[in-house]
């Protein structure tokens, strides 16, 4: 739009803001799901691949770390009594 071309950051901002907003209404009125890979959600899980992903789930929640470390998920299989063969 040519009267973009003169608009101040801020209102580039604020537009960028509302524009935004309208595209998460419109998802949530199309019953979609908001930042959900449809490749990952549409995976029928087995039960020890649940209880994986709800423990790591819990631990992520308790320790407010979104992305644990090797270390932390090989502690987190070792609490739901996995252990190296041999």
């Amino acid at each position: 739009m040519p009267e973009d071309d003169f608009a101040s950051p801020a209102e580039r901002a604020d537009s960028a803001r509302r524009s935004a907003i309208a595209r998460r209404a419109s998802a949530a009125r199309a019953g979609k799901p908001r930042g959900l890979d449809p490749a990952v959600n549409d995976r029928i899980y087995e039960a020890d691949e649940l209880e994986f992903l709800r423990a790591v789930d819990a631990y992520r929640r308790a320790t407010g770390r979104k992305f644990p470390t090797g270390s932390e998920l090989l502690g987190v299989l070792k609490s739901l009594g996995y252990a190296k063969p041999g």
